[in-house]
């Protein structure tokens, strides 16, 4: 657990912040213009607390003396056993961010330097940004246990390891990323009406989570908005445009090369286009498997 202080002393924050940090990010600003400087470096200065400048709010005047001001505090109490005034400061227990193997965080910061996109002209999902800028971090936190204050951050953790999302009755014990996702019905060229059943594995690279947090927002909505919304589209259009038969056929033959086989190329297009992820397809039609 970690301490979120709120101080009741001291000057007004300026305008337009929401939380106080001692120095503000000047330090990160000087920081930043070093050539040499990576993202992990701002991120590591960010995480490092400026605590000791006053005893961990302990020593109110040194508080005060070092640019400290009313409000939320952007540097958390560690564990420890501290001799706090209640009449000037208040302490809220919450629990640390913890990215377990297998993960990243995607850090949305509300506090910082003003926002600097660095995704690039061709990129039209919102903006990225370096740590310590307010907006989406360009560098996501990898495994381990973080200090971050969640008034100041919100963390969207990816799933880095391979995911499938079922359309049907079943859905992964891994996650609840496919919970809402059903089966998907489609009618033939001829009115035949089936069920198809769709099983879709992806794959986010952890260098790329942060652009996929900017086009679809959380995990959740990726299969919900994005994979669901295409395959609900693409797949009854494909039985409609065949034969009950055909599309039997077509479906079967997906894992074998030759012509014809447009189901394959038909999802890809669907998941790929936003461009900034990989997806590893698996079809599922009734009891066929497609590959």
């Amino acid at each position: 657990m970690i301490g979120i202080v709120t101080t009741f002393e001291g000057p007004p924050l300026p305008k337009g912040a929401i939380a106080n940090r001692i120095g503000d990010f000047a330090d990160l600003y000087e920081l930043e213009k070093k050539p040499t400087t990576k993202d992990s470096d701002l991120v590591e200065a960010i995480l490092s607390v400026k605590n000791e400048d006053h005893n961990n709010y302990q020593d109110f005047q040194a508080f005060l003396d070092r640019g400290g001001r009313i409000g939320l505090q952007h540097d958390p109490l560690m564990y420890g056993a501290y001799n706090l005034n209640p009449f000037l400061v208040s302490v809220e227990m919450v629990p640390m961010l913890v990215v377990n193997q297998g993960e990243v965080a995607v850090l949305k910061a509300y506090v910082g330097l003003a926002t600097e996109d660095t995704s690039g002209a061709d990129f039209k999902f919102g903006s990225l940004v370096r740590p310590g800028h307010r907006g989406i971090w360009q560098e996501p936190l990898r495994t381990g246990k973080y200090a971050i204050n969640p008034r100041c951050y919100s963390a969207e953790i990816v799933p880095t390891f391979i995911l499938t999302l079922n359309w049907a009755d079943a859905t992964s014990t891994a996650h609840n990323l496919d919970k809402g996702l059903k089966q998907i019905t489609a009618k033939s060229k001829e009115g035949f009406v089936f069920d198809l059943d769709l099983q879709v594995q992806i794959h986010v690279p952890d260098t790329e989570a942060p652009k996929v947090i900017s086009i679809v927002g959380t995990m959740l909505n990726l299969g919900h908005r994005s994979a669901s919304g295409g395959c609900r589209q693409s797949f009854p259009r494909q039985a409609a445009i065949h034969a009950g038969n055909r599309f039997h056929r077509e479906a079967s033959g997906c894992s074998s090369a030759g012509a014809g086989n447009t189901l394959p190329r038909s999802l890809k297009s669907i998941v790929s286009r936003r461009g900034v992820f990989t997806f590893r397809t698996l079809f599922s039609l009734s009891s066929l498997s497609m590959f």
